[in-house]
């Protein structure tokens, strides 16, 4: 065995030409990629495995999962995942991954930019755990921001009669809110996972 690192599903390791495909990898377009969250081992006949690592967490197809919001375009808004919510039980992450929420996943019609917001702490549901980026949504009631801020100042928003207000402003604000809204508590669980987990990200 001559090289070792950590993958992830989905995650490009190599061109075809470069290596034989052996165990939990795929091969598409020419290029081969991992199947399973583990080890990559090349070994002394050029034959590329990824061995699985016991007892780890990444995100699931339909999984809840939080994040923050790092990056919006006119298209996408990119998000850091750090943990999910399975049947009421919080499931840390082994690591921070990056997701994408595309314009027409946002549940809100309008620039994304504008619907989300820089530092905003996100409820998604992951469409796809098969590649990275993940593909994620807020188009259901209790997805979306669960912890926010103005975009115009930076305070922190509040929930008021059904939609966020900031208080800065003293105006109401539109972006796609959860039902599950609470600043206090969801932006104390997201920097619980998130400071002891940024030095892997995905």
């Amino acid at each position: 065995m001559t090289k070792k690192k950590i993958a992830i599903p989905g995650e490009k390791l190599c061109s075809a030409t470069k290596a034989i495909p052996g165990e939990n990898v795929i091969v598409k377009r020419q290029k081969i990629y991992s199947a399973a969250f583990g080890e990559v081992i090349l070994d002394k006949e050029n034959h590329i495995h990824v061995f699985p690592l016991r007892e780890v967490n990444f995100p699931r197809k339909n999984d809840l999962a939080l994040g923050i919001v790092y990056n919006t375009t006119e298209i996408l808004v990119w998000v850091r995942l750090v943990c999910a919510l399975r049947n009421n039980k919080i499931i840390p992450y082994n690591g921070i991954f990056t997701g994408v929420i595309h314009r027409s996943q946002t549940g809100m019609v309008g620039d994304p930019r504008q619907i989300f917001g820089l530092g905003d702490i996100v409820l998604t549901r992951v469409l796809s755990s098969e590649f990275i980026p993940l593909m994620l949504s807020t188009r259901e009631p209790k997805t979306g921001i669960v912890a926010g801020y103005c975009n115009k100042d930076g305070s922190p928003l509040e929930k008021r009669d059904e939609q966020l207000f900031c208080p800065l402003c003293e105006k109401p604000v539109r972006k796609k809110m959860s039902i599950h809204y609470n600043f206090k508590q969801f932006r104390a669980l997201f920097f619980q996972y998130y400071e002891v987990k940024r030095t892997y990200v995905v």
